[in-house]
């Protein structure tokens, strides 16, 4: 009788513990993978709750709260970080409901490149008919937000001679663009000392572009 007092105890516990927890999702566009130094978009749901009943907090980053219910996320360092997930009862405390684990990286390096070349080969048609260079950071969604600030573009022609054209954007100049109509086969055209300030604000020295006129 005493075994099935406590069989009986235990099955009500476990049925409340069962009825309070609900599923919940906290996701990014990015795989739970989240970089420093840029707002991050976070988006929690959990079921059968409104958004205004849902917290989102954490003491590894700094979240900010949107119109919309989602979040962006601020951290200032590499390394894992946990969010905790809570939802409001109806006395109007706090209920945590689980913890979500991300992973903070740095930007990745940006790389430049002309009509989508960073080295190699280029027709002297696709250079003439392109405006700058263009920064990419390669599987992410911030292209748009690098930016390059300047750069040397140096052209070396067949006879060895060389002539260097500056500019202070990403854009060619008309000098750059008049010299682009007498290059021959096999002259090469190098974008060195390439600036560029990434999404997270910070100005980078980037990797040069070689190319070299195809026949």
């Amino acid at each position: 009788m005493k075994n099935k007092q406590l069989l009986l105890t235990f099955l009500g516990f476990l049925l409340f513990q069962i009825s309070y927890a609900q599923s919940f999702t906290v996701c990014n566009l990015r795989e739970n993978i989240v970089y420093v130094g840029i707002p991050n978009p976070i988006e929690v749901t959990v079921e059968n709750t409104d958004n205004k009943d849902i917290l989102l907090t954490s003491k590894d980053a700094t979240l900010t709260k949107q119109v919309n219910g989602t979040y962006d996320l601020d951290v200032s360092k590499t390394g894992k970080l946990s969010l905790v997930v809570w939802k409001k009862n109806k006395k109007g405390k706090l209920d945590s409901l689980g913890n979500a684990l991300f992973r903070a990286h740095s930007i990745p390096e940006p790389i430049a490149k002309v009509s989508g070349i960073h080295f190699g080969e280029i027709k002297k048609s696709v250079l003439t008919a392109s405006n700058g260079i263009i920064v990419l950071i390669e599987g992410m969604d911030l292209e748009s937000k690098s930016i390059v600030t300047s750069y040397n573009c140096i052209i070396i022609y067949k006879n060895g001679n060389t002539k260097l054209f500056p500019s202070n954007d990403a854009l060619f100049t008309e000098n750059i663009k008049m010299e682009f109509s007498f290059l021959q086969p096999s002259e090469q055209v190098l974008f060195c000392n390439i600036k560029c300030v990434g999404p997270d604000g910070k100005e980078r020295n980037i990797e040069p572009i070689e190319l070299t006129i195809s026949k």
